[in-house]
């Protein structure tokens, strides 16, 4: 290759790492102009009220997120999600799986509950409750590998799995789609009640079950393998 050739290449190289660079700061930027939004009590958002916080224009909304508002939605939660997988990771390393279970539900659950009415907005349009919620599949992926934290798997890559590995396996496995579904249940009956409503769940609420659904739910996942084992 000639020089010109290499510096072609380089320029090219350069380039597109320029363009990588600006597509990830506008994509922050736009994040934070919708949390900055939401924290200020809107319950409604628009890509161009975004646009307008972010300081670019409506088309970069639109080649970030083509879904729109929703998509934007979804990232903030992603973001809060991640908060929380870093708060139980520390607490991982500090106090254990139980400590970090707790901080994982209960982090992710109190940024969202922080915001108010518009959290609730967050929820019912950005996880799109009550119909489906692509937050539950994240945190029961993440709840799952705290729990494997603690668990050696077979040291012996060829040896088959034992009985007591699948039993552990299997309750791994279960504990983490309750604990997933427990604290989607509890944000959805958050999120679908507002202020005027006389079957309001206070913020508070709110937390402290996400809290407590880890313990909760795996004294059940407990007591539902027992009863497999004795019907076997």
């Amino acid at each position: 290759m000639t020089d010109v050739q290499n510096r072609r290449v380089e320029e090219l190289d350069g380039r597109a790492l320029h363009a990588a660079r600006v597509r990830s700061s506008n994509h922050d930027r736009l994040v934070e102009a919708a949390l900055q939004l939401l924290s200020e009590g809107a319950c409604e958002l628009s890509a161009k009220s975004v646009a307008q916080r972010a300081k670019v224009s409506v088309a970069t909304v639109y080649n970030h997120f083509p879904d729109r508002v929703e998509g934007i939605l979804r990232a903030v939660l992603e973001q809060f999600r991640s908060d929380a997988v870093r708060a139980a990771e520390r607490a991982l390393a500090n106090a254990g799986s139980t400590a970090a279970l707790r901080e994982l539900c209960g982090e992710l659950v109190a940024r969202i509950a922080s915001l108010g009415d518009s959290g609730r907005m967050l929820l019912r349009e950005g996880a799109a409750l009550p119909h489906g919620n692509p937050l539950t599949a994240d945190l029961e992926r993440d709840v799952e590998q705290i729990l494997r934290h603690d668990r050696q798997g077979p040291t012996d890559a060829g040896r088959m799995p034992s009985d007591g590995d699948r039993h552990s396996v299997e309750m791994i496995g279960l504990q983490s789609r309750l604990i997933a579904i427990a604290v989607r249940g509890s944000c959805a009956t958050w999120a679908m009640t507002g202020s005027d409503s006389t079957a309001e769940m206070s913020a508070a609420d709110l937390v402290h079950l996400c809290r407590v659904a880890p313990e909760m739910f795996g004294e059940v996942a407990e007591q539902q393998a027992e009863m497999v084992r004795r019907s076997a």
